[in-house]
């Protein structure tokens, strides 16, 4: 096991309080925070890890193990977190009557059960991978939905495996969606809860039209965290996420203010161009923006965690960016920022109080743990 500690301790620089509106949180800075890390190694002996998926990967219920979805090889790779090292590899069907289909994201609920969400629906299986039930959830006929309303093609799963939340709106690109869809894995039932954080995203919606013709757009994506009767809605354009309580169905807009990245990115003087050329540069500007990634929650500390990337400096054409980390309370209150040396990109997840964060040594799996001190 190969070790890199890093010590850095933040003193009291000030505390400020945010702007008084109903949305708006308070920010600052917490005192005596600190935090170490230490890079560990995944010991694959002869055999090799597939590092091309790691976001279709999900923690057992103890968090002992990580599954990775190969979809090369179409088999699940279990590494043993407490070992260090590559457990098994379990071969999985693709196709037929214990098929995964095609997945672009991997949940293991509490109960064990493996949850294989992508186009068109839910792959649920058994503990022991054996028993599968098939949600076609884009195919389906939802009394709530109107005819020419339809699911978007990411879903989410709850941690019980109960529940299923998605997009829903018009089926067409042209249009944003109208809201949250919250789907009863147990009868097949479906509500609507309508949101506005999906229109918000338009303004930076870019679309290369060739010879009359639609031939690329961009996804502006909204994360969807489900956690216990809550849902965080969150984006990487702006700095705020829309809350929706399950149980009243209500929804509250929260706005940040960072003191360490910019609060949203500039929304495009235009967003339709006419060549490959010019959407290679209106990427190369976003690129150069800031960026929010999706929310963590530590059930050790209690407190929700967020990554962004904002711009540290250029030096000619290149840019060095710098990772900014928000904490936040049970509330969803912002508490605390700090700059740290992550990869806002990477696989990230909580086991024992401690962040886990991907790092890649040549070629081989590695993480940069973080003990948090606070």
């Amino acid at each position: 096991m190969k070790k890199l500690t890093l010590l850095l301790l933040l003193p009291l620089i000030f505390s400020c309080g945010g702007t008084s509106s109903e949305d708006d949180t308070n920010t600052g800075f917490l005192e005596n925070f600190s935090y170490t890390i230490d890079t560990v190694m995944i010991d694959a002996g002869k055999d090799f890890i597939f590092l091309q998926s790691l976001n279709i990967s999900s923690l057992s219920p103890d968090r002992n193990l990580l599954y990775i979805y190969n979809y090369k090889d179409v088999q699940l790779e279990v590494v043993d977190l407490n070992k260090f090292q590559l457990k098994e590899k379990i071969k999985l069907d693709k196709e037929g009557p214990l098929g995964v289909g095609n997945p672009n994201s991997l949940l293991i609920a509490e109960n064990g059960e493996f949850f294989f969400s992508g186009f068109p629906g839910i792959h649920r299986f058994d503990p022991s991978l054996q028993q599968m039930t098939q949600f076609a959830l884009r195919k389906q006929k939802f009394e709530a939905l109107e005819e020419d309303e339809a699911l978007d093609y990411d879903i989410s799963v709850s941690q019980d495996g109960q529940w299923a939340f998605g997009a829903y709106g018009k089926d067409n690109m042209e249009e944003s969606k109208k809201g949250l869809a919250v789907i009863s894995l147990k009868d097949l039932s479906l509500r609507k809860i309508p949101v506005s954080i999906w229109e918000t995203q338009k303004p930076y919606v870019r679309t290369l039209i060739e010879d009359g013709q639609m031939q690329m757009q961009t996804i502006e994506k909204v994360y969807v965290y489900p956690q216990d009767n809550r849902i965080i809605l969150s984006s990487g354009n702006i700095n705020e996420i829309y809350l929706v309580d399950l149980a009243t169905d209500s929804v509250r807009t929260i706005k940040y203010t960072s003191q360490l990245t910019r609060n949203a990115k500039a929304v495009p003087e235009k967003t339709i161009v006419n060549t490959n050329e010019e959407m290679r540069e209106m990427f190369q500007q976003a690129n150069r923006d800031v960026e929010f990634r999706q929310f963590y929650f530590d059930e050790q500390s209690q407190k929700f965690f967020r990554f962004s990337r904002d711009v540290s400096k250029t030096i000619g054409d290149s840019v060095v960016y710098k990772t900014v980390m928000t904490l936040f309370d049970q509330d969803l209150q912002q508490i605390h920022e700090e700059e740290v040396p992550l990869d806002i990109f990477s696989l990230k997840f909580f086991k024992d109080g401690k962040l886990w964060s991907y790092v890649n040594v040549d070629d081989e799996l590695g993480f940069a743990v973080m003990d948090l001190n606070f």
